[in-house]
């Protein structure tokens, strides 16, 4: 079969379209409740305007007492269904992820129903920590790209409020984080929006094989733990410079293993004497 060049063209035109995946609408919330950094300051006994100092955090939204990652998602979702002008209906699966929803049933299941989704919608929760929402939107672009769905809604939904408390972890790390859902509406339908409009091109994930050490930490009774294999405490040891830590001790104090913090109390004693740090 023979094709004329502008024959050519449109095939390939017709393939992107028939393959393009789109961010149709989106919305977002955050909890009810707003407190000055200097309230958290308070809250965490760090002095006050750290925060807002160090990180510029002027303030920070709480979820208020009848908001859950639920209330906050299903906001979220129904204004990104306004904003496309798509019915919950129309809407082919939901993806949820949530480094803070630890309950049964799973946060996807019950936006289901609280959308008001149809019975043949799918529903699931992806997983990722910070990288739950990026993991989310590249396989809702899988699922559309296959022909699986066309339109997908991704949901991201955390209240951190209620688990990074003081006494559980330093105001260093949990006074960064607040409580929020955002949500978007992915379609491969590029009659909406228009195809200069957000499109998710490609997706791709990298993992090292020793990111399951490096990356780990145990958030437990005793509060937060950074957990160091011995060949990563070698690298801090070998890397960590003594002045930068210093920075921050206060947060590593309760933050760090005791080995390590060992370690570092006799690096920093060393040097504050101006004695040479021994090698090790």
């Amino acid at each position: 079969m023979l094709m004329t060049d502008q024959q050519v063209k449109d095939r390939r035109q017709n393939s992107a379209l028939q393959s393009a995946v789109f961010l149709a609408g989106s919305g977002f919330v955050t909890g009810s409740r707003t407190l000055p950094s200097e309230e958290i300051d308070k809250a965490f006994g760090m002095p006050i305007g750290k925060l807002r100092s160090r990180a510029g955090i002027e303030s920070v939204a709480y979820a208020s007492e009848g908001e859950s990652e639920l209330t906050l998602g299903t906001q979220a979702a129904n204004e990104a269904l306004r904003a496309t002008g798509c019915a919950a209906e129309e809407i082919d699966s939901i993806i949820a992820t949530s480094e803070t929803h630890h309950v049964y049933p799973s946060l996807a299941a019950q936006l289901h129903s609280s959308i008001g989704a149809r019975e043949s919608c799918g529903a699931f929760d992806v997983g990722g920590a910070c990288l739950g929402l990026v993991n989310a939107l590249a396989v809702a672009q899988s699922m559309i790209v296959s022909g699986n769905a066309r339109s997908v809604v991704v949901v991201t939904a955390d209240v951190h409020s209620r688990t990074l408390v003081p006494g559980r972890v330093a105001g260093e790390f949990g006074g960064l984080f607040g409580d929020g859902a955002v949500a978007l509406v992915a379609t491969g339908d590029h009659v909406i929006p228009a195809p200069d409009g957000p499109q998710v091109v490609a997706s791709r994930s990298e993992v090292y094989p020793d990111t399951g050490e490096v990356l780990a930490w145990r958030l437990g009774t005793g509060g937060f733990r950074i957990v160091l294999t011995q060949g990563q405490l070698n690298d801090v040891k070998r890397f960590l410079n003594p002045v930068l830590l210093q920075q921050d001790w206060p947060l590593l104090r309760t933050a760090i293993d005791p080995k390590l913090r060992r370690w570092c109390e006799r690096r920093f004693a060393l040097a504050e004497r101006g004695e040479p740090a021994r090698k090790h």
